[in-house]
């Protein structure tokens, strides 16, 4: 499959693909997302953003993307879309505008699906109290 067929045309689009470790982990998908909520902060519009160190899909709908050294984001996507075959799937990132991700515009998919999806809210993980709640 063309990287060119995922992605609509435009001169503000960007697409980054990253191989990375994508597990849900154990336990069902409710439960793994509900570990991470406790540490979430308020939604954003857009966030700096020009490649992901790390991402986990922690549901159909929810993917966690290190963007920095304990820097982390919730992103809730419009669908499920997050499909690849074994191994170690790439993500796709259509960015609008050069060095930001934003909710609303901005869409995600991976190699393995010709479907991406749109990001409908970006949400900060406090990752510094996720670590002080683990240690307790």
């Amino acid at each position: 499959m063309n990287i060119k067929q995922l992605m609509p045309i435009s001169f503000a689009a960007i697409a980054l693909s990253l191989g990375a470790c994508a597990t849900t982990g154990g336990g069902s998908d409710a439960s793994h997302l509900a570990a991470y909520t406790p540490y979430l902060q308020p939604a954003v519009k857009s966030i700096r953003y020009t490649q992901a160190r790390n991402w986990e899909k922690i549901t159909d709908q929810h993917v966690l993307l290190e963007t920095r050294p304990n820097e982390q984001y919730l992103l809730k996507l419009d669908g499920p879309c997050l499909q690849f075959s074994n191994g170690s799937p790439s993500l796709i990132v259509d960015a609008h505008m050069t060095g930001m991700l934003s909710a609303g515009t901005d869409r995600i998919g991976t190699m393995d699906s010709r479907i991406t999806c749109l990001i409908r809210e970006i949400r900060p993980l406090d990752y510094a109290a996720m670590q002080a709640g683990k240690g307790s």
